[in-house]
């Protein structure tokens, strides 16, 4: 009847047809309801290219139905929808939204049929999206991103299906768009269940290689804030996708757009570099087997090790720029302020160290190993913090049961001692002139802390007294030691 309406181009009897037709979909009874539905596929059908100017009245009644709660009416308005999108092809596309929206809710349909005609329906769109060139991303983006926060298995399932899909087509540019999604997809990739955890993962992991080759789509510091938080999930595959992710990050962003973020970076990584083989990464609270851990340990140390070289780099191009505007008259454009700020490193450094014995021996190494290249590297920077915060948890870290770490202790102490004390007093320094700027006198205060401690802790100087001594003698002048 449809067909013969176009034929004969009688658009108000279409109209009184179609009104019908609503009419039915929408009624209180369930068999007119399926009536209705199958009035409006066979409406569509009809119609055929002129289907496109009554794409709201043809579908969206039948969109409305995939939500019916009898689940007959439900699976006829899949076979309805299908029929209709079918006819309609990338005229559908206008109500792409409110289908997607639709699919999103019956792909977890209980009743298996109507689970099955989601399926033939999600298959149609995704053909549909694959060969047409103008799709909105603009308008879906908001859509996604709501939707990824979905519970339900199946329509995670069907979430990760869309994105690989949309990143798939090379007219759809959704890497540009990857800070507005890529916190769901962390989500869903602690999901429990590992067919759905692996479908998430190897998405992730298309995305990371998309972006290595197309690092100019990226907004790198819109991501790292997101990849911080879940490098210390506590789900170990969640954990070691978000640090690879950083890893792969220190290689591609320039340093501008890394450095503000080197403390949420150092403090992600510090914890993760305790061995899988011993009880200290009972500390980190993950459930996760041996060989992934190894795994996220060899990570975080790459990481590590970028990020001292960022601040060395860093550090060096400040003291470039400074130099250059130096040279410069007092009439020249205004001197830019270092970009790298050192008192968050620190805050992190000594966070750990004060965590005792919690914090494992192979953290506290590394702590104290940054502390020792930032002494010997930005000096200047580290010079404000000596007194009130490095020097009292390196005193407070020579309890720790550690030689190890007493040792590296130590080697620190001994290079704040040189490099920022006043050590006229020692037996090695030379003489300082009056226009020499004051120099706390750090390594006698030390040594005044230290003979306290032995006083009032028998059991620390039992333990640790001769230990200490011996190695301070190794690392600074011995008469120094003795004569103090």
């Amino acid at each position: 009847m449809s067909r013969d309406f176009v034929t004969r181009d009688k658009q108000e009897l279409i109209a009184k047809l179609l009104k019908t037709v609503k009419e039915l979909a929408n009624s209180s009874n369930s068999n007119y309801r399926k009536g209705g539905l199958l009035g409006l596929a066979a409406m569509a059908i009809g119609l055929g290219s002129s289907s496109k100017d009554y794409i709201n009245d043809l579908i969206k009644p039948i969109l409305s139905s995939l939500i019916d709660q009898d689940s007959r009416v439900r699976y006829y308005a899949c076979e309805a929808a299908l029929n209709a999108i079918k006819s309609c092809r990338h005229d559908s596309l206008q109500l792409f939204n409110e289908i997607f929206f639709a699919l999103s809710k019956i792909v977890a349909d209980p009743d298996m049929s109507v689970k099955g005609g989601a399926e033939s329906l999600d298959r149609i769109m995704k053909d549909i999206v694959s060969e047409n060139n103008s799709f909105n991303l603009v308008t879906f983006i908001p859509l996604l991103r709501e939707r990824m926060y979905a519970i339900n298995p199946a329509a995670r399932q069907f979430i990760v299906s869309w994105i690989d899909l949309l990143h798939s087509v090379p007219d759809i540019d959704i890497l540009s768009y990857l800070s507005e999604y890529i916190e769901g997809l962390f989500k869903i990739l602690s999901d429990p269940k590992p067919e759905i955890s692996s479908m998430c993962s190897d998405l992730l992991q298309e995305l990371l290689n998309s972006t290595m080759n197309n690092p100019e789509k990226v907004d790198f510091s819109s991501l790292i804030n997101i990849l911080l938080i879940h490098s210390q999930a506590q789900e170990a595959t969640t954990q070691y996708t978000a640090l690879v992710w950083l890893k792969e990050f220190m290689n591609l962003a320039d340093t501008s757009s890394l450095i503000s973020y080197s403390a949420g970076l150092l403090a992600a990584t510090l914890p993760r570099l305790a061995p899988s083989s011993t009880d200290d990464n009972e500390n980190l609270n993950i459930s996760h087997d041996h060989a992934i851990c190894s795994t996220i340990r060899e990570v975080a140390k790459a990481i590590n090790y970028s990020l001292r070289q960022l601040v060395t780099m860093e550090q060096e191009q400040d003291r470039v720029e400074i130099n250059s505007h130096a040279t410069m008259s007092s009439n020249s454009a205004e001197v830019k302020e270092p970009t790298f700020q050192i008192s968050s490193l620190i805050e992190v450094l000594i966070c750990e160290l004060s965590k005792g014995n919690n914090c494992p021996t192979s953290v506290k190494l590394a702590c104290l190993d940054w502390l020792e290249h930032l002494i010997s590297k930005v000096p200047d920077k580290i010079a404000p913090h000596i007194e009130k915060d490095i020097l009292p948890i390196l005193i407070k870290t020579l309890r720790n049961p550690s030689n190890e770490v007493v040792i590296s202790d130590l080697k620190v102490l001994g290079l704040i001692f040189s490099n920022f004390s006043d050590t006229n007093h020692l037996s090695t320094s030379t003489y300082r002139s009056r226009n020499e700027e004051f120099r706390p006198d750090y390594f006698s205060q030390f040594m005044s802390t230290l003979l306290q401690l032995f006083f009032t802790e028998s059991s620390f100087l039992e333990d640790r007294c001769s230990f200490i001594v011996k190695h301070l003698c190794l690392i600074m002048n011995a008469e120094d030691i003795f004569r103090s």
